[in-house]
């Protein structure tokens, strides 16, 4: 299953809504979460994309020495944060 588009934009449909929830809980470590869904979802993301995507959000300063797993948990956890706040009616460009 591919979560994105070739444009960075978000399948919203990929994510289900439990896993937001869960991913998004407020006071509680959400890695866990993340590291899980990731894992039933067999969710993927380009790499390359990702890191360059993640480069501008501006949040991480190890991209260049953090692993495929960790870049795959943070966009997960960041697609499930705009989803709590922004909707599914909406594209999300997650990958820019």
């Amino acid at each position: 299953l591919d979560f994105f588009d070739v444009y960075g934009v978000l399948d919203n449909s990929a994510i289900p809504d439990r896993c937001v929830q869960e991913c998004t809980q407020g006071g509680r470590d959400a890695a866990s979460y993340c590291e899980r869904w990731a894992d039933e979802l067999a969710f993927t993301v380009p790499q390359d994309m990702a890191r360059a995507s993640l480069k501008h959000w501006g949040a991480w300063e190890d991209l260049n020495t953090a692993t495929d797993r960790e870049i795959t948990l943070r966009v997960l956890w960041l697609a499930c944060c705009e989803l709590s706040e922004s909707g599914r009616e909406n594209a999300l460009y997650i990958l820019e």
